[in-house]
């Protein structure tokens, strides 16, 4: 969560179930975010190629 962001109803009711956001769980997001969390507002139509989203994943576990 980032305090102040103001997330869509649909990512709040994603985030009810209790998943958890383990690389498996970012990964599918990644490679198609409105099939995981239908009603999101976000405006990113995903990373399409696995090794980008593997790359991606990398990066993000750098940092703090």
């Amino acid at each position: 969560t980032a305090e102040g962001y103001t997330y869509s109803e649909a990512m709040k009711t994603f985030a009810g179930t209790g998943a958890v956001w383990d690389e498996a769980t970012l990964a599918t997001y990644l490679e198609n975010p409105k099939a995981m969390v239908p009603g999101t507002k976000m405006a990113f139509g995903g990373v399409k190629k696995e090794d980008q989203r593997a790359d991606l994943i990398a990066f993000l576990k750098t940092k703090p």
